[in-house]
């Protein structure tokens, strides 16, 4: 008789089963992130100016909480005649309705 014996079957089929229900090791948890966002405008000397934000968020700027991580993105815009022709639209502007106040602790 050929074949697989009843024995292996049922081990196989015991560590499948064993394997897809067993719960999941939990993740390693990341500490919280807080992200400053910055609009610039590609220009002369915008890489300096970029460096000098960064440098200032990393001397001056600390969260309340120690464990905490502050992260800063920088987005720089071309001036291209389609920004342009956007900005000067004359659609009516849309107001801001959510606004927030965010304090953040200066040392």
């Amino acid at each position: 008789m050929t074949g697989y014996s009843d024995h292996l079957i049922k081990n196989v089929i015991r560590q499948k089963l064993d394997k897809n229900t067993k719960p999941d090791q939990p993740a390693a948890r990341q500490p919280p992130k807080i992200i400053i966002y910055h609009q610039n405008h590609f220009h002369d000397r915008y890489q300096e100016e970029c460096h000098a934000l960064k440098s200032i968020n990393r001397r001056g700027v600390t969260p309340t909480d120690p464990t905490t991580i502050i992260h800063f993105r920088i987005y720089c815009k071309p001036n291209l005649t389609r920004s342009l022709v956007m900005r000067n639209s004359t659609a009516p502007a849309t107001p801001n309705k959510t606004t927030t106040n965010v304090v953040y602790k200066f040392s």
